[in-house]
């Protein structure tokens, strides 16, 4: 009795595994497929409105995301991951590049990804010991960053600041940019390229070189966002840059710290980071943007030098949305 039960079995997995064999192949899962036309965003033939937020894994309070041993952090990346997508967010933006192990969690998270890389915006752009230092980095980064299609965008580099540009020679910056942008066209084709640049001091700058047009940009108080108003000097700006490539905003918000500082800088209450907020997302709109990210997932102690104390003096420590009572 045992061995016809199991004859029987056996030939039933037989067939099985015939029927299997002469069946159609499982479907393969398509790339996810970025274009840029029209001044939009495009994934998979749908048009994209970025709903980005400014993330940073690593830089909660006692942590310093660029100074501390990389750690990938990714129990509590997961969370905060997690969070985004439950607060309505499809992207991320970071200022340093995610290890394979983050990229995958995010792609599995099914957030998109706008990655900075790491390259210090103070260094000297000619110095060859800096060129080879962004390469090898970039070069490392490439080896595994293509396989994960979240990532929609690069940012190339944070706020390079217009005396040290003139200082140490806009070719050698130009150079600089150039190299690394054909690095990532050629290491991962069909994924844009950009810079995060201040909008307040690199309106000058042209961004022709770039695939998009990506601004860090607040409502000041002075300079030309006072005498313009915050919405028709973003919007001035997309028009200076010729309406010919997307525009996106990669920083703006509002600080609740403690104590005033630069611009408008500070001393919000979370009312007015909250209505400040809405109001930004309708000017940048209103302005031509395509999609944004506000800083800041979480506030950053680290940015007053002292990263177990949230200076209140210091506004950028209190643009997040996730604040934290101590250490």
């Amino acid at each position: 009795m045992k061995k016809t039960i199991v004859l029987i079995l056996m030939v039933c997995l037989a067939q099985i595994i015939y029927k299997c064999s002469q069946s159609e192949p499982a479907a393969i899962k398509e790339a996810t497929t970025i274009e840029l036309k029209d001044n939009w965003y495009y994934i998979n033939g749908e048009k994209f409105f970025i709903k980005a937020i400014g993330y940073e894994i690593g830089a909660r309070p006692g942590q310093h995301p660029y100074e501390d041993e990389k750690k990938d952090h990714l129990e509590l990346m997961k969370f905060d991951l997690e969070n985004i997508k439950k607060g309505g967010y499809n992207t991320i933006r970071t200022w340093s590049q995610f290890s394979e192990a983050q990229l995958q969690l995010v792609q599995e998270s099914g957030l998109k990804l706008i990655m900075g890389l790491e390259v210090n915006p103070e260094e000297d752009y000619g110095d060859p010991k800096f060129i080879n230092h962004c390469k090898t980095q970039l070069e490392n980064i490439l080896k595994y960053a293509p396989k994960y299609d979240c990532i929609i965008t690069y940012l190339v580099i944070n706020e390079p600041q217009t005396d040290h540009i003139h200082e140490v020679s806009a070719t050698a910056f130009k150079n600089l940019m150039k190299m690394m942008i054909d690095m990532i066209h050629e290491g991962h084709p069909n994924v844009p390229v950009t810079l995060s640049a201040n909008a307040m001091i690199s309106d000058w700058m042209d961004e022709s070189m770039y695939d998009v047009y990506a601004y860090n940009c607040y409502g000041y108080n002075e300079g030309q966002t006072a005498t313009m108003g915050f919405r028709d000097y973003i919007k001035g700006l997309n028009e200076l840059n010729g309406l010919d490539k997307p525009f996106i905003i990669t920083e703006f918000g509002h600080s609740v710290s403690p104590k005033g500082g630069f611009g408008s800088f500070g001393s919000r209450t979370l009312k007015e980071q909250s209505e400040g907020l809405v109001s930004n997302y309708r000017d940048l709109i209103d302005a031509g943007a395509v999609g944004m990210c506000p800083f800041y997932y979480a506030d950053g102690w680290w940015k007053g030098g002292e990263k177990g104390i949230h200076n209140k003096e210091q506004p950028e420590e209190w643009f997040g949305f996730w604040g934290y009572k101590d250490v």
